[in-house]
């Protein structure tokens, strides 16, 4: 009996050690966000130090869709897009780490 009871001390103990060490990381990658927020806010992506993210060419013709799939009463046509050339505010904001949101962007 006494074998279990300190397997059972000793597994409770790492699990602990484990919150304590994952709530440590999480709290000091969320301070380092923060601070990396701070520092770049109002300034551009290059004053920032972020690069501009590259899509190859046909994810790029992919981005469209869910205007296309979602009209609304008013939408910009493309010849307005292309005039305020729309194309490089897009690559400048575009952050999304998946195709859905930066269609939806």
């Amino acid at each position: 009996m006494s074998d279990s009871y300190l397997f059972l001390i000793i597994f409770v103990l790492v699990l602990v050690f484990l919150a304590l060490i994952g709530s440590r990381q999480r709290r000091d990658a969320r301070r380092r966000l923060i601070q990396q927020l701070s520092q770049s806010y109002g300034k551009t992506p290059d004053e920032a130090g972020f690069r501009l993210k590259e899509m190859p060419a046909e994810r790029y013709a992919q981005v469209p869709a869910y205007f296309h799939h979602h009209p609304m009463p008013f939408q910009i046509d493309d010849i307005t897009w292309n005039d305020l050339e729309m194309d490089e505010v897009y690559a400048r904001i575009n952050q999304c780490q998946c195709a859905a949101g930066e269609e939806y962007l």
